[in-house]
């Protein structure tokens, strides 16, 4: 019959596999916007060469908006048309755009679009009026 070895238990100064949690730091995030965002869910549409593709923003900001439900066509650096509806009773918002980032999401992805100053002085003003409006 042959004895199995037994291996000594090994101190626990000299193993290996054991994690050392370290406090987290405690730095603040600088927050590198100059205008307040709102967080919103409203009917919007992405345009480009393709056509429309319908899509709902997930928050708005005078400077641009991160947009969700738009699918996967548009590349970062893209030059786009957004419409957005702030008002049923209004006009839709038509905002020259670009794409600064997409990230693929678990369920939908996220494509975060930055508001052009080619685009009209007034539908920009709308957008900044309704964001402070929603800020109090």
């Amino acid at each position: 019959m042959v004895a199995a070895a037994r291996l000594a238990p090994t101190p626990i100064h000299v193993a290996t596999n054991i994690v050392q949690r370290r406090p987290a730091a405690t730095a603040r995030l600088v927050e590198a916007r100059n205008h307040p965002r709102a967080r919103i869910a409203l009917r919007a549409w992405v345009c480009d060469d393709e056509g429309a593709a319908r899509a709902y923003t997930l928050d708005l900001s005078p400077d641009g908006a991160r947009v969700g439900g738009a699918g996967a066509r548009f590349t970062v650096g893209q030059s786009v048309l957004m419409k957005l509806m702030l008002d049923d009773a209004e006009a839709p918002v038509v905002l020259k755009a670009e794409v600064l980032r997409y990230h693929p999401g678990v369920s939908v992805p996220d494509l975060c679009l930055r508001f052009l100053p080619s685009s009209h002085v007034d539908e920009l003003f709308r957008v900044a009026r309704y964001v402070a409006k929603l800020n109090g």
